[in-house]
């Protein structure tokens, strides 16, 4: 008689799978084995390989902006898909190339961008199993260097590594300080995180400094 198989078969990763079975009657007889396959994607498509870089930032206002769209691995599916950077529709006027899953996309921004924030956003990116997914990123233009620069030390000091009182203005905030006691040092100067105070910058021997009393 004929028997039916209706139980559960757990495919826990993506990818092609292949799934061999047989039966075996009352005797022992075994049949030929036979094998089906199946493609399993529960992964929606994602967003990767941006340039500039995700929370990043740039200095050029006009800048080229790139990322990959995947779908992988059943396959990206654009026919819904919308892409917006800083606010406006882009998806006729991005150039797209074909990779492996997915697409690759570029855009060069077709203006001079005031500083600030540009924001990318991807909507209703599918794939061919059926996963949906929105996405978006953003990196700061900053064309303009921190302002209002201002450095102290004692007037007297005892030590090779005094006390430097540091301040500066930026809009989107100070990344770094470098010190040397010459303007010609700071080609090789101690670059460290900025910071309202330093206490680690030797005066004797950092770049462009020379040793014994005096003033540096």
């Amino acid at each position: 008689s004929d028997a039916n198989y209706t139980g559960a078969i757990t495919i826990s990763s993506d990818g092609n799978h292949s799934i061999a079975f047989h039966s075996t009657d009352a005797a022992g007889n075994v049949s030929p084995t036979k094998t089906i396959y199946a493609a399993v994607d529960k992964t929606p498509p994602t967003l990767s390989g941006q340039s500039p870089a995700g929370s990043s930032y740039t200095t050029d206002n006009t800048p080229l902006i790139e990322f990959d769209l995947n779908g992988f691995p059943s396959g990206l599916i654009t026919t819904d898909l919308n892409i917006f950077i800083d606010g406006n529709l882009v998806i006729g006027d991005i150039n797209s190339s074909s990779i492996s899953g997915g697409n690759h996309y570029s855009y060069q921004f077709p203006y001079v961008k005031a500083d600030g924030v540009i924001q990318v956003q991807v909507f209703n990116a599918s794939d061919k199993a059926g996963n949906d997914a929105n996405a978006s990123y953003s990196f700061t233009v900053d064309t303009g260097p921190p302002t209002s620069l201002s450095i102290s030390l004692p007037d007297f000091t005892n030590t090779s590594k005094p006390g430097i009182s540091v301040s500066a203005s930026d809009a989107f905030g100070i990344a770094k300080m470098t010190f040397a006691c010459t303007d010609a040092g700071l080609s090789s100067g101690t670059e460290v995180n900025y910071s309202t105070s330093h206490s680690d910058f030797n005066i004797l021997s950092g770049p462009g400094c020379s040793g014994g009393d005096g003033t540096k």
